[in-house]
């Protein structure tokens, strides 16, 4: 199993035939919501908010909802919890987009 800053949470792993162990994953800031895409030619502009002020936040694409992800731009939200990411090879083609506490 791997845990990342979005895996907050706890999680019991069974260890047979020793019982389980209980591994809890600290959250590390709010990963901030998309609020608005605008789109200008092959460039798309992702505007972030309600993430934690002052923390860095990686931006990441993939073609699938399930991946794989590439982060393209990292960002630290600002005093209100905002942030914009710029996508300049953003094509016609589907893409999700979202950030991650790196």
């Amino acid at each position: 199993m791997t845990l990342n800053n979005n895996s907050a949470g706890d999680y019991v792993l069974p260890t047979w035939p020793f019982g389980t162990v209980t591994i809890t994953a600290p959250a590390t800031g709010a990963p901030g919501e998309a609020i608005a895409i605008t789109w200008a030619g092959s460039t798309a502009t992702i505007a972030f908010t309600n993430a934690t002020p002052g923390v860095a936040y990686a931006t990441e694409k993939a073609e699938s909802v399930i991946g794989p992800w590439t982060a393209f731009a990292t960002n630290t939200a600002d005093a209100n919890g905002s942030w914009t990411a710029t996508d300049n090879e953003a094509t016609n083609a589907a893409a999700f987009y979202r950030a991650r506490n790196p």
